[in-house]
């Protein structure tokens, strides 16, 4: 539906009907042959045909699911229609018919510029006054609003005296358009992370056995050990962002399954430091688990085993040499709270506002050039949402970083 092109077709067929209907009663009032009954009966036709016009105009608009508004610019009074309260959670009785009352109802945020919007019309910089903004409802719940409207009436010095427009909730059209926005976003992460990540690495490992085949009588044991754990250290990181990709896909397109059981946390979390030691090793970087009590959590085992890897593998990324992680988990009233914590790099305030964010692709080389994709702390955030809880990050530049993330305590 083109809703610009129905108002103004609503707009001009009321204002047609309305001078019809004033040009009649101007005439024919004025008729001095006419008896005073006739005047009044002519009166009384000409009420009754404005009044149909009125009623046909409301069911117009009721139909297009318009909430109808009218500006005196004179009185500063707004006449508006029941379609226009309900739009936002209001009673006709409850709207006022005050300006005030429509800028109260307006998103902080976007105030300024539909009152500019309003302005430019009034001031002869625009046709009409056509904006998308959000309004609050009475429940304080966000609605996008498409607001056109136009003058209808001006003084003989061009003045603008009355102003009407119309309503339409175009929520549903903006929920649709950021999904489209996020859709297109994950799609070009995804054919990023094959073209450069993954092929990346492939290579590498094409490369190096290539290497050993080809020379496999000169060169020594020292250097065939070289070179086949620099093949098994870049299969292992390929093989941890395949699993990352895939879970990320799956969870994407809503094919991964949610199964929490009880499990003791302590377990989780020492299976995936023996697991990551290796990496720690290369850099002689220590893995600390500080256990405060026995915590039995209520969780998916693969998604809580995606998170630690991924948490526990950043950390030794962005850590140097002989640095340190540790891990800790303790209950916090009701939820368990689990900290990665390291004495790297740190972060710099504005990259922590993007971290979990998808479309600001995110992607930085650890300490010893190791490599990323950014999604596996989308996937962190994903699974950690999935289990009710909330993750977030505690980190200053030189200082090292602390991820954090608590789940609910469910019996």
């Amino acid at each position: 539906m083109n809703h610009k092109s129905t108002y103004n077709n609503v707009l001009e067929n009321q204002i047609a009907e309305l001078k019809k209907q004033i040009e009649y009663l101007q005439l024919n009032s004025t008729d001095k042959s006419d008896t005073k009954n006739d005047q009044t009966n002519k009166i009384i036709l000409a009420k009754e045909d404005a009044e149909e016009v009125k009623e046909r105009l409301d069911f117009v608009l009721l139909g297009s699911n318009l909430g109808y508004w009218d500006w005196n610019i004179e009185t500063n009074e707004v006449k508006r229609n029941k379609r226009w309260a309900e739009m936002l959670g209001y009673t006709f009785e409850e709207i006022s018919s005050s300006v005030n009352q429509w800028v109260d109802f307006i998103h902080s945020d976007d105030r300024e510029k539909a009152w500019a919007s309003i302005k430019n019309h009034l001031d002869g910089i625009t046709p009409f006054h056509q904006l998308e903004y959000r309004m609050l409802t009475k429940t304080g719940e966000v609605k996008w609003i498409l607001d056109s409207a136009k003058i209808v009436k001006r003084d003989k010095k061009g003045n603008a005296l009355r102003m009407s427009g119309t309503h339409l909730d175009i929520t549903e059209r903006k929920k649709t358009e950021q999904l489209l926005i996020e859709s297109n976003a994950t799609k070009d992460k995804f054919f990023s992370i094959i073209a450069h990540d993954l092929r990346s690495p492939f290579n590498n490992i094409i490369g190096f056995t290539e290497l050993l085949i080809e020379n496999s009588k000169e060169f020594k044991d020292s250097k065939f050990e070289k070179y086949l754990n620099i093949i098994n250290s870049t299969a292992k990181h390929t093989h941890v962002l395949l699993d990352n990709l895939l879970n990320w896909a799956q969870s994407e397109t809503g094919q991964i399954y949610f199964n929490p059981e009880k499990l003791t946390l302590s377990t989780i979390i020492k299976e995936v430091l023996t697991l990551s030691d290796s990496f720690a090793q290369k850099k002689d970087i220590v893995l600390n688990y500080h256990e405060s009590e026995r915590i039995i959590v209520f969780a998916d085992l693969n998604m809580i085993l995606t998170i630690l890897r991924n948490l526990i593998s950043n950390a030794i990324k962005f850590t140097n040499s002989h640095g340190k992680v540790n891990v800790y988990a303790l209950t916090v009233d009701k939820f368990i709270e689990i900290s990665v914590s390291d004495n790297g790099i740190g972060i710099d305030d504005e990259t922590q506002k993007k971290l979990f964010c998808l479309a600001s692709n995110i992607s930085s080389h650890g300490t010893a050039n190791e490599k990323g994709t950014g999604i596996g702390l989308i996937l962190c955030k994903d699974f950690v949402e999935k289990h009710g809880g909330k993750i977030w990050v505690e980190s200053k530049l030189g200082k090292g970083s602390t991820f954090k993330f608590k789940l609910p305590l469910k019996n």
